[in-house]
């Protein structure tokens, strides 16, 4: 069972990623994991953290998103470039004459050498590069990353409705809250992008320029559900996403649903068709799985009912 919050429940919060990540609370993508993967994988990797959850890079595009208008779309006050290749002699000397003190076998650095992640030598050296920088509100990014970035954020500024959305007023980037289950005390956690006094939004790379093609998708994808579970946390009506084309020429697009349409059984978006053509809302959905989840926690029982007995496939509830 998860352990009590050591931030305020229920109040908006601005914490560092480390610190919002180290908050033992379930997450909108843990919801997702559940719900898609299964509550066994959802213990391996959140409760009894024995296997990697993989990580994305979507924060740091929510971080400069925002910002990059904020500062005049200056790039050089919202991205702060890793280095990629030996540069400084003194370091590499310095980690060589570690490396060879402690008689390991690993290879030496040589200048000019482009970095990876594979080596502890070279991972060394990069975190030593940026040990005492001035970091401030700048996002860290490699530098085979910063155009994708840099390209993505100026197409929320060429767009003009994203530009006035983003611009419409004061705004939290990457606001964290907390709230706890009234009857089993589990604590739920969830972070924006950015959030404004009327709405949420999320940033997210997508393959589709027209966003009546990302909508078929975004029915099966989680992503309905990602916004109404943001909605009830931070107590907001409207959810939007900022799509970004995740090919060059990078293009944003607006979407935004609203709490209603998604709480309706009625409403077309609320309509979620499952692998047999049943319908329930994503309301429902969502009631459902975090119950499913909750009861988990309570009962210490994280297999699939179905893993323990034989599954008939002319079953037509499996």
């Amino acid at each position: 069972m998860q352990g009590k919050c050591r931030y305020a429940v229920g109040e908006v919060l601005d914490l560092p990623d480390a610190d919002y990540r180290a908050i033992d609370a379930i997450s909108q993508s843990g919801v997702r994991m559940f719900a898609t993967e299964g509550p066994w994988v959802y213990y391996c990797r959140q409760v009894a953290r024995t296997h990697h959850t993989p990580v994305t890079r979507a924060m740091e595009l929510g971080r400069a998103g925002h910002r990059f208008l904020e500062v005049g779309c200056d790039v050089d006050q919202v991205f702060l470039v890793e280095p990629d290749v030996v540069d400084d002699a003194d370091l590499c000397e310095k980690i060589n004459s570690e490396l060879e003190a402690k008689k390991s076998a690993a290879a030496r650095l040589e200048m000019g050498m482009k970095l990876n992640n594979r080596s502890k030598a070279h991972k060394q050296y990069r975190e030593l590069a940026m040990d005492g920088v001035e970091v401030g509100d700048r996002v860290i990014v490699p530098s085979d990353k910063l155009a994708q970035f840099r390209e993505s954020v100026q197409s929320l500024k060429d767009n003009e409705t994203c530009r006035s959305i983003l611009l419409s007023g004061p705004a939290q980037c990457e606001a964290s809250i907390v709230r706890e289950d009234a009857e089993s005390g589990v604590l739920f956690k969830c972070r924006a992008d950015a959030l404004f006094a009327d709405r949420i939004v999320d940033y997210k790379f997508t393959k589709h320029r027209n966003p009546s093609r990302w909508k078929k998708e975004a029915r099966f994808d989680g992503s309905y559900f990602q916004a109404l579970y943001y909605m009830q946390l931070f107590k907001r009506d409207k959810f939007t996403w900022m799509l970004i084309s995740n090919q060059s020429p990078h293009e944003s697009f607006a979407v935004t649903v609203r709490r209603e349409s998604l709480q309706s059984d009625t409403s077309a978006t609320a309509q979620f068709c499952e692998h047999l053509g049943r319908k329930r809302s994503i309301a429902e959905i969502a009631r459902d799985t975090v119950e499913s989840l909750v009861d988990c926690y309570l009962n210490d029982e994280w297999h699939h009912e179905q893993w323990y007995g034989e599954s008939d496939l002319e079953d037509e509830n499996w």
